[in-house]
């Protein structure tokens, strides 16, 4: 399992009263690696296998770029406000019992992932990426994306895995990388070039703490029309003499939940 090897980060909660707001400590949340996505059934869930890198066509030209897009496994040492014996005994002190009970406070929320990225070459203040003007990175210009997904902990159990799915390379940012120096010259040289995306989630609790999770950098293979290009097919007609032998169509590969993402798009029939 790849692991963040990022610090921790302390997250507050604004708590205001007639003395002012003041900050407290509520929790940590960590990225902890990223998972696969197969198809045909494309289906994730936090007990799928672990992937230590990803492979992106990012294309030939804007109208081809393709987005990368990765479901995550997260995790959060806040623990639950409640307990299933706690919650039954709880809910009749409400204020308003018997209109609602108890919330868990400590729910969160993910709504953005915020990316940029970097190189294995980068050295100093001389970061191989940014040529192109638009290009995420560092933290002051990272792609800021929208995602869905929401970590807890049950029955007061830390650290339960949850899955959110984040874009991290967009369609946009993939024009981008086309244009960069750094990334064309590696394909051309070998037909891949390596980068490295560092992703972080953003979100809220129940509660009202905002939270972010430690910047999470993970390997990213860059290629060109690799994965999208349709092979050349031929069907030998079942004999072994090559002037028998047709060209045919290839055909979408049931295996692609993302297109341009780490298979091919089109297979021979």
């Amino acid at each position: 399992m790849l692991k963040s090897v990022a610090a921790s980060v302390i997250l507050t909660a604004s708590v205001c009263g007639a003395a002012g707001c003041a900050a407290q400590d509520e929790g940590e949340a960590f990225i902890t690696n990223v998972l696969a996505l197969t198809g045909p059934g494309c289906l994730v869930q936090s007990g799928n296998d672990s992937v230590s890198t990803a492979l992106l066509d990012i294309g030939l030209d804007a109208g081809s770029a393709n987005n990368l897009i990765l479901p995550v496994n997260v995790v959060t040492n806040l623990p639950s406000t409640f307990n299933s014996t706690q919650a039954g005994s709880d809910i009749t002190r409400q204020p308003n019992y018997p209109n609602y009970g108890n919330t868990d406070s400590n729910v969160i929320t993910f709504n953005t992932s915020e990316v940029f990225f970097t190189t294995d070459e980068d050295r100093d203040n001389d970061p191989r990426l940014g040529q192109a003007a638009g290009t995420p990175v560092s933290r002051n210009n990272e792609r800021q994306t929208g995602v869905a997904g929401v970590a807890f902990n049950e029955q007061t159990t830390l650290l339960s895995a949850s899955v959110v799915t984040a874009t991290v390379i967009t369609k946009g940012d993939a024009g981008f990388l086309q244009t960069e120096p750094f990334v064309a010259n590696a394909i051309t040289s070998g037909g891949f070039a390596h980068i490295i995306v560092n992703i972080r989630l953003a979100g809220t609790t129940t509660g009202g703490a905002k939270i972010e999770t430690p910047v999470f950098p993970f390997p990213v293979d860059l290629c060109e029309g690799c994965l999208t290009t349709p092979p050349a097919c031929t069907d030998d007609k079942g004999t072994a003499d090559p002037a028998d032998d047709v060209t045919v169509a290839a055909i979408p590969n049931d295996a692609v939940c993302v297109n341009g993402n780490n298979v091919q798009s089109f297979v021979c029939p």
